[in-house]
C-alpha cells in the first residue's frame, strides 16, 4: 500500500500569472486520487507528477 500524502499542485491565485498555477492539492489517501480544486494548470501538473486523467476519480469543488 502507497503511504499517505498531501501534494500541493499549485498555490497561485485565479491571476492569470504564467509561472503559477491556480490552487490545487492532490490529496492520496488508501489508495485512492482525490483532488482538490482543479484551477487552470492543475492537469499539467497531474502530468508531471505520472499520474494519468483515469488515476484520478474524485474532484472536490471548494468554490464555483
Amino acid at each position: 500500500m502507497q503511504p499517505n500524502k498531501i501534494t500541493i499542485l499549485g498555490s497561485g491565485s485565479c491571476n492569470l500569472v504564467p509561472e503559477r498555477m491556480a490552487a490545487s492539492a492532490l490529496i492520496q489517501y488508501d489508495g485512492k486520487n482525490f483532488v482538490y480544486d482543479f484551477g487552470r494548470g492543475t492537469a499539467i501538473r497531474l502530468t508531471q507528477l505520472g499520474l494519468k486523467q483515469d488515476d484520478v476519480k474524485t474532484v472536490i469543488l471548494s468554490h464555483f
